[in-house]
């Protein structure tokens, strides 16, 4: 299915028996690891965060914003070829519990929330940090935040917005 047609009504709901509890079209041949991570997980293939998972490169805070509600940095989980339950495992590691998203490499960015606003929340944050941090370095070096700025804003976030599991609670 063209991904610039897709909408929320294409979107399928399953449950923990790999059951189809709501939607009406198939599922990804990777709902493996949808159904493993088991919050609102959106699975998409942006143009400028491809482009660290191609290189396998991390993407790190350059931004407020994307440190409060993606995490520290975005890294690369381990590369398996898509369907069998190897891929959901790498993908669940990549995530841990310190960040929203994880990069697929050579294939994609999976993003996840509380719910489904949230993870759409993240997907933005994540590809506009990688779009500027991608322009941001064709004309120069650019200024990352500092590790030290980095845990007082996650500390601010925590005592503002305290969850379990943050990020992933945000």
């Amino acid at each position: 299915m063209p991904y610039e047609t897709i909408t929320a009504d294409d979107g399928v709901v399953m449950n923990g028996y790999f059951e189809i509890v709501e939607g009406h079209r198939k599922p990804s041949i990777e709902f493996n690891f949808h159904i493993a991570i088991m919050n609102a997980v959106i699975h998409t293939q942006p143009l400028y965060s491809s482009v660290f998972g191609v290189i396998r490169e991390v993407l790190t805070g350059i931004g407020e914003n994307f440190v409060q509600i993606a995490g520290e940095k975005i890294i690369n989980c381990e590369y398996a070829l898509p369907g069998p339950p190897e891929p959901a495992k790498n993908v669940v590691s990549g995530l841990g519990t310190e960040r929203n998203a994880v990069m697929v490499p050579n294939h994609d960015t999976i993003c996840v929330g509380a719910d489904f606003d949230t993870a759409m929340k993240v997907i933005h944050v994540v590809e506009k940090t990688a779009q500027v941090y991608i322009m941001a370095r064709s004309i120069d070096t650019p200024h990352l935040i500092s590790d030290e700025d980095i845990k007082v804003r996650i500390g601010q976030v925590i005592l503002q917005y305290p969850s379990p599991s943050f990020p992933a609670g945000l």
